[in-house]
């Protein structure tokens, strides 16, 4: 039997479920996600603390100094998207890829699951950042701007956000 990603994953999660312990944490920092926990050698570790050779950076989620790579925010097939995240917070980002609807592994639709990433990047924010609390006042009117800008949105309007150069940036 030819075995695809979703086969892969699926396996993948069912082997991690079912030799998790119940209220399963990481015995080094405490993490509890369980799409971010592994059994190792008979001890429950987090991604993070299982690593031994990813380079270590900031996470752009999470903010802490851990072993990082990059999660393509709309899936590899649609589009080159990245950003830099530790290894834990890359694991549930990537169970919550797997939970959208099947057709984004097959259909081109990058403007539609680059929407669809950039706001499972944004609610695990919301409950992993240190300083999200404090932002929730300004996440909450980006939030209603771009529900009601929604309507008027482009399929050509991502190409031209590429053009777009951030303020205090030369080209």
């Amino acid at each position: 039997m030819r075995r695809d990603a979703t086969t892969s994953a699926t396996s993948t999660a069912y082997r991690r479920r079912t030799t998790l312990p119940d209220y399963a944490s990481c015995v080094r920092c405490g993490e509890y996600t369980s799409a971010a926990l592994r059994m190792v050698g008979g001890v429950c570790l987090c991604a993070n603390c299982a690593d031994t050779h990813h380079q270590h950076a900031r996470c752009t989620i999470c903010a802490q100094n851990a072993p990082s790579e990059s999660h393509h925010v709309a899936g590899r097939r649609q589009s080159e998207l990245t950003i830099p995240v530790c290894l834990d917070c890359h694991a549930i980002l990537s169970r919550r890829q797997y939970a959208w609807d099947t057709r984004w592994r097959t259909e081109a639709r990058p403007a539609l699951y680059i929407v669809q990433g950039v706001l499972d990047v944004v609610c695990l924010w919301c409950t992993r950042s240190p300083v999200a609390g404090q932002c929730m006042g300004l996440l909450r009117l980006l939030g209603q701007a771009a529900l009601l800008l929604l309507p008027y949105l482009r399929f050509d309007a991502l190409r031209e956000l590429t053009n777009i150069v951030p303020m205090g940036v030369t080209p």
